[in-house]
């Protein structure tokens, strides 16, 4: 599969990393390929979200690896429902392939149009946080860039539905 799609993960108040990624978008676009905004989730000014989502079982209880600080922990959970929110987009406009990218991010490449997926694939990572180890397993940390196929998308909805642990 060809990777065709971007989805661009954005705060609305952050019009500055929007237009930091202008050129990408423009060289991606330039390629007949669709790049599209999605808007991130920002919970600072929300009163009782950590409760929402405890009852909405939305976070699980036990959860480990999550931020001691209230404000970060409570941006954890934005970022946990942006990316969710970009894994419904891809399902219900069918997206065979997307690359999904944070909008803080550099962009380093610029060939992933040179990438062709195999449809057995679910996730393919593209930034530079995630590695192998010695043992060949995958270790590394963040959701700044990477590409997910359709039925990726749909199993990430439904095994991160509940959140255990930070994504990001």
């Amino acid at each position: 599969m060809d990777v065709d799609n971007c989805l661009i993960l954005n705060l609305e108040i952050r019009k500055d990393l929007w237009k930091k990624l202008k050129n990408f978008r423009k060289m991606w676009e330039n390629k007949n390929k669709t790049c599209e905004k999605i808007n991130g989730i920002d919970y600072k000014d929300k009163k009782n979200i950590i409760e929402d989502f405890l009852m909405n079982k939305r976070l699980h209880a036990y959860g480990t690896g999550f931020r001691s600080n209230k404000k970060h922990f409570i941006g954890e959970l934005g970022c946990y429902m942006g990316h969710y929110k970009c894994w419904e987009h891809i399902v219900k406009n069918n997206m065979q392939c997307c690359l999904i990218l944070e909008d803080g991010i550099e962009v380093l490449r610029t060939d992933f149009d040179n990438l062709i997926i195999n449809a057995d694939t679910d996730i393919l990572f593209v930034n530079k946080e995630m590695v192998k180890n010695s043992l060949n397993k995958l270790i590394g940390y963040g959701t700044q860039g990477y590409i997910v196929t359709f039925n990726g998308a749909r199993k990430l909805m439904e095994k991160c539905y509940t959140l255990h642990l930070p994504i990001d």
